[in-house]
């Protein structure tokens, strides 16, 4: 499972929209009716306000970090709308509320004061988690983020115009502004536990189990995309990279959920030390160590590289797994926890121009399959991922032709890596997974 499907959580979105369209029309019409005019245009943009209150509450659901927030964000959708539907019934029961002065001057307040409300409480969600991703690009150097809440925005839109609708062929000729208003705070209810059911199946798969991703140094790497895909399944997650960027890649991570940052040197003892002490010291605990750092800096054939090159290649690819796994081994020994290394498929496909890479990974495959026989006893699991060619940046700029290349996609291997370190693969251990573009290969 995965989060990036698109449709539950824009479904609950629909759902709002529907109760806001309705309602929306209906309050409308009897803001234009003889009688009480001023204070059913209150209620009517009391209406609205909750309508607005709703989108806003959806599009940062999106980005809850915690059931409970999630919960307690949907419950305001439903008190807002049940406010409404509660003001509307006083206003039916009491006519002469409309006639006194401070009725009248309650009325205007809201005239004023909800269309504020209503259009910042929407403007306010639609820019907060762009804006962090937005922060946290500029300080990596990384592309401008797409905007996430835009599915959310047409599914509310969309709602709003059915919901319109569905007001103007059935709900207008009886005008039942505090039924309509209850109706749609059971909507949304309904639509809360929608949405609450689709996270905590998505969030329960990894809860609270902490996890150190190393290679989150920018936002288009694999690191990156493995470190979302664990905070959405509920993980804590310690980033670590050798560049300060990751600090400022953590803070957009914190839109999703709890996260820890260290810069280090993981190929140097002192440096791997210092991201397990900091996991140690935030959380208290380590359940699995995910080796994403590394990379292919570009062909070079024997006769022309150099020994640094050699050296330099097996420090970041292979060196890194080993002084980040033996920093880590006591801490995942008292957990009984895992570890998961990128390998490669040019271990078994050589490839012209990637002998320091190939032996780099080769290496890595090794080291994978006698950790697991080491650590067997002691209750830990060492595996390891050989993707295809990841869609990543740096592997864009590094071929001539990017639209003929086979991509595996970040998130199919982060989706991998969180079910090897899940429950679901208690037994899986000291194997290398192959993750081809298009089946199998």
């Amino acid at each position: 499972m995965t989060e990036r499907r698109p449709w539950p959580v824009p479904l609950s979105a629909l759902a709002v929209g529907v109760s806001w369209g309705a309602v929306a029309l209906i309050g409308a019409s009897l803001s234009l009716a003889v009688g009480n005019g001023l204070l059913r245009a209150a209620a009517f943009l009391l209406a609205i306000s909750a309508g607005a209150a709703a989108a806003a509450v959806w599009v940062h659901a999106g980005r809850a970090v915690s059931p409970s927030v999630l919960r307690s964000r949907w419950t305001g959708v439903v008190i807002a709308f049940a406010a409404a539907a509660l003001f509307a019934e006083v206003l039916q029961l009491f006519p002469a509320f409309g006639n006194a002065l401070w009725g009248r001057l309650l009325a205007a307040v809201l005239l004023v004061a909800e269309p504020t409300y209503a259009t910042a409480a929407l403007a306010t969600a639609l820019t907060t988690a762009e804006a962090v991703a937005r922060r946290a690009a500029r300080a990596t150097g990384a592309p401008a983020p797409r905007p996430t809440s835009l599915p959310g925005v047409a599914a509310i839109l969309l709602g709003s115009a059915l919901g319109g609708l569905a007001a103007a062929a059935w709900l207008i000729p009886s005008a039942p502004l505090g039924s309509s208003l209850l109706g749609a705070a059971v909507i949304a209810a309904f639509a809360g536990v929608f949405d609450n059911r689709r996270r905590l199946e998505l969030r329960v798969e990894l809860q609270d189990r902490v996890a150190i991703v190393t290679g989150v140094g920018g936002r288009g790497q694999v690191g990156f995309a493995v470190a979302e895909a664990l905070l959405a399944r509920g993980a804590r997650v310690v980033v670590a990279d050798i560049s300060s960027v990751v600090e400022g890649l953590a803070e957009e991570l914190r839109a999703r959920g709890d996260v820890e940052s260290v810069a280090a040197d993981l190929s140097r003892p002192e440096g791997a030390r210092r991201v397990v002490e900091a996991a140690l010291a935030r959380f208290g605990r380590i359940d699995a160590l995910i080796n994403a750092a590394g990379g292919f800096p570009g062909a070079v054939a024997v006769a022309d590289a150099r020994l640094e090159d050699w050296t330099r290649e097996l420090e970041r690819n292979a060196t890194t797994v080993y002084a980040m796994s033996h920093a880590a081994l006591p801490a995942l020994r008292e957990s009984e926890g895992s570890v998961v290394s990128f390998a490669s498929k040019a271990t078994d496909r050589p490839v012209a121009g990637q002998s320091a890479y190939a032996a780099a990974k080769a290496a890595v495959v090794a080291f994978t399959r006698t950790l697991a026989l080491e650590e067997a006893e002691h209750g830990v699991r060492a595996n390891a991922v050989a993707p295809g060619m990841v869609d990543t940046e740096e592997n864009r700029r590094s071929v001539s032709d990017p639209e003929s290349v086979d991509w595996v996609s970040r998130e199919q291997v982060a989706d991998v890596v969180a079910f090897l370190i899940g429950r679901g693969a208690s037994g899986v251990t000291g194997q290398i997974i192959g993750i081809p573009a298009r089946g199998y290969s």
